[in-house]
């Protein structure tokens, strides 16, 4: 915009009184531009003191000092910016929460901000990576660093979390994250590495995961003490409804004898359902006792057949065997295995309407059940190993606890149990078990039996028990044999006593006393030499596992079921005579 006369040019008529009174005669602006961004940064004015007209050397001068202004305010604007980003950086550098370090190619600190050194516990510029991060850590990120540094990698660090060295130990996780600033043309670039505590939010994280685990143990609690609670009460309805009906009433021999009858039945599956869950427990929680030793897959498959042999016959169930004649050996628990193979074909029969059939084949190292029952859904496949989860609604009785029970038990054993189903095809249920190398007949059992003579047993025996209603079933069971006298103790001190006066055939000791362990005694009476394994029965209503520095025993759980009893006290009374 040149105005060659001011006092003339109709553009400066608002101005001219102040410019005449300073001098100015003419005046020359250019626009200084800021072609990028389109906008006016200033304006380069010459001034005459008279009126003037600019030449060709005069315009090409101001223009050359027009750029040259527009170059000085520009750079004087990055200048700003400069200063206030740098300002911003250092105040957030600082003042942040977050550790963030300036770290070189070669993993060296060359600057740390307050937070960090909080973190590490002391100064972190001049050290480097390894010093601050556990050693697998560092090499990490080194290794993270060396790759951003190739032209063709990425200029940002992959997240990760890293272990902070503190006094020796790598106390705090810290998660990480960093990029590549690069430098100019043959200089190295720096990382900015940031490094956030995650103690708290761990801490926090291990709360919430404990609280809810909790929770969902509670709910499992509540749960299972529901079940439990409904599969005590459908058979004590029956013990104490019929025990009611035989108290107040006289009945008929015959209605006596099913009374009775209910009330057994229904006890014994009381007694089944605890000692399944008790195994369960067991078994889930790493605490069951195993004797894994050579078994023969056939002599198990027959006595636990034949065991049921009664039932499959009395549900017109055809009970089919495929044994091999030569004997597979697996190592195993015998007692457990008998167990799942109890579990097992039982639940063949129970679930095969009459007229079918239960299949028992034994391979290596395998056992597989079949039976030509209804079947299960695909669907419920995945819940037959819950605990008290029933397939369908077939009617049959049970607990619910078999399967699972028997899946638990056989992977204890170091093997594996899994199912096939179709529904109105049939149920197979396949057991493995890791081979073994057939041992002598000589390994197994005790060796205790009670010859056919007809002789009832004879001898003494001492009953270890403080409850009273428990001493009164021992002695009454064991009255049917007039040679056979019983002394009872009450504690442990009373015992001793007993022993001291004279030694019994066969001692028979109850685990939980008033004044303490029957294990303990055992323990005792063993250094001692006062007893063998032969002449001492334990009775006990806990999970029946001796002590392992013990020698082993003969186990009855309560409650004392007779026929066992009788069984277990006369074999060993013939087995001392014998001595």
């Amino acid at each position: 915009v040149i105005a060659s006369d001011i006092r003339t040019d109709r553009r400066w008529v608002d101005f001219r009184e102040v410019a005449l009174d300073h001098g100015l005669g003419s005046c020359w602006s250019t626009p200084i531009l800021d072609v990028e961004r389109g906008v006016v940064l200033g304006t380069f004015a010459v001034y005459h003191q008279e009126p003037w007209t600019p030449e060709a050397g005069a315009a090409d001068l101001v223009l050359r000092l027009t750029h040259v202004a527009g170059v000085a305010i520009g750079t004087a604007a990055l200048h700003g910016e400069l200063v206030e980003s740098e300002a911003r950086f250092r105040r957030t550098f600082e003042s942040t929460g977050v550790g963030i370090a300036l770290v070189g190619g070669d993993g060296s600190v060359h600057q740390a901000n307050e937070a960090l050194a909080r973190m590490v516990e002391g100064p972190v510029s001049g050290r480097s990576l390894a010093d601050i991060l556990h050693p697998d850590d560092a090499r990490d990120v080194q290794a993270a660093m060396s790759r951003a540094l190739c032209d063709n990698a990425g200029e940002r660090l992959p997240a990760a979390e890293v272990r902070i060295m503190v006094g020796g130990s790598d106390r705090l996780w810290a998660a990480l994250s960093g990029s590549l600033i690069r430098a100019q043309q043959g200089r190295q670039g720096y990382f900015c590495i940031e490094l956030f505590d995650l103690t708290e939010r761990r801490r926090m994280a291990k709360e919430r995961h404990e609280r809810a685990a909790a929770e969902a143990a509670d709910r499992a609690k509540s749960d299972l003490l529901a079940l439990v609670s409904h599969e005590l009460r459908t058979p004590l309805t029956a013990v104490i409804g019929f025990a009611q009906l035989l108290d107040r009433r006289e009945l008929a021999p015959d209605q006596q004898r099913e009374g009775i009858t209910h009330i057994l039945d229904a006890g014994h599956h009381v007694l089944r359902l605890i000692n399944d869950l008790i195994d369960l427990t067991g078994a889930e929680t790493g605490q069951l006792r195993l004797t894994l030793e050579p078994v023969s897959l056939s002599e198990s498959v027959e006595e636990a057949t034949e065991m049921l042999a009664g039932l499959a016959s009395e549900g017109r169930i055809d009970l089919h065997l495929d044994v091999p004649a030569t004997a597979r050996w697996v190592m195993a628990d015998r007692h457990r295995l008998r167990q799942v193979l109890l579990n097992l074909v039982g639940n063949g029969i129970k679930f095969t309407s009459p007229g079918g059939t239960v299949a028992v084949s034994v391979g290596p190292g395998s056992i597989i059940v079949s039976d030509t029952g209804p079947g299960i859904a695909p669907d419920q496949i995945e819940h037959l190993f819950t605990p008290f989860h029933r397939a369908g609604d077939t009617g049959a009785e049970g607990s619910g606890l078999g399967l699972a029970l028997s899946q638990r038990l056989t992977v204890a054993m170091g093997g594996d149990l899994s199912v096939s189903s179709e529904p109105g095809q049939g149920t197979s249920v396949r057991v493995e078990l890791p081979s073994a190398a057939a041992r002598g007949d000589a390994a197994k059992g005790d060796g205790l039996t009670i010859p056919r003579t007809g002789r009832a047993p004879r001898g003494e025996i001492l009953y270890v028990e403080d409850d009273p209603v428990s001493q009164q079933l021992f002695v009454s069971a064991l009255a049917c044999w007039p040679d056979v006298t019983v002394d009872v103790a009450d504690t442990l001190a009373g015992a001793r006593e007993s022993l001291s006066a004279s030694a019994p055939d066969v001692l028979v000791l109850d685990v939980e006393l008033p004044d303490g362990n029957g294990w303990e005694l055992l323990r005792a009476l063993s250094e001692e030499g006062a007893t063998q394994a032969s002449g001492v029965v334990v009775v006990t209503a806990g999970n029946g596992v001796p002590p392992k520095d013990l020698k082993p025993v003969e186990v009855l759980g309560k409650p004392l079921l007779i026929d066992a009893l009788l069984e277990t006290i006369g074999r060993r009374l013939v087995s001392h005579a014998q001595t």
